[in-house]
């Protein structure tokens, strides 16, 4: 195993673990669940790099590989729809699941919950480019649509949380 294999690992590694388990634990609701996932990520990431060599955009890459292991994992155990475990909520802890520390936990679950109520479309673009930040392009890169389609997920996931919230 080549070190400079082993380097852009460690980077990849460093740079986006933390964001790869919020989104697990955003879409699992179990702590022990998304951190094994977040890991199981990581081997196809260094699986990937082994034989492929780093992906053109890593970000947009490991989310796609985290999505698709979160999808197996509920495939494989199907005795829980993914929407009912949303529905049951989570525990968050702030060093893992980072939020704004001015929003007190009540307003924070609010917002969660409100978010578990929109569109699978709008949910998942909302999520990115809110709880993520990412940009709306790395949003299009990943979910596979045009910028324009993106944009206007974001824009109508919005007008449905504010919605909810108000």
């Amino acid at each position: 195993m080549s070190e400079h294999i082993t380097q852009q690992f460690n980077d990849l590694y460093d740079e986006y673990s933390n964001t790869i388990l919020r989104l697990c634990l955003y879409k699992t609701s179990n702590r022990d669940t998304a951190l094994d996932l977040t890991q199981d990520t990581f081997v196809k990431l260094f699986s990937h790099i082994q034989n492929n060599g780093l992906p053109e955009n890593p970000k947009s890459f490991l989310y796609q590989i985290a999505r698709n292991t979160i999808i197996d994992h509920y495939r494989k155990h199907s005795t829980q729809s993914l929407d009912a475990i949303l529905e049951e909520g989570f525990d968050f802890e702030e060093s893992t699941y980072g939020y704004d520390a001015s929003i007190n936990n009540s307003q924070y679950g609010m917002v969660i919950n409100c978010m578990k109520q929109l569109d699978e479309k709008y949910r998942e673009a909302i999520y990115l480019r809110l709880v993520e930040d990412m940009s709306v392009k790395d949003i299009a890169l990943m979910l596979g649509i045009s910028e324009s389609n993106t944009s206007v997920r974001i824009s109508r996931g919005r007008e449905q949380l504010q919605k909810m919230l108000d």
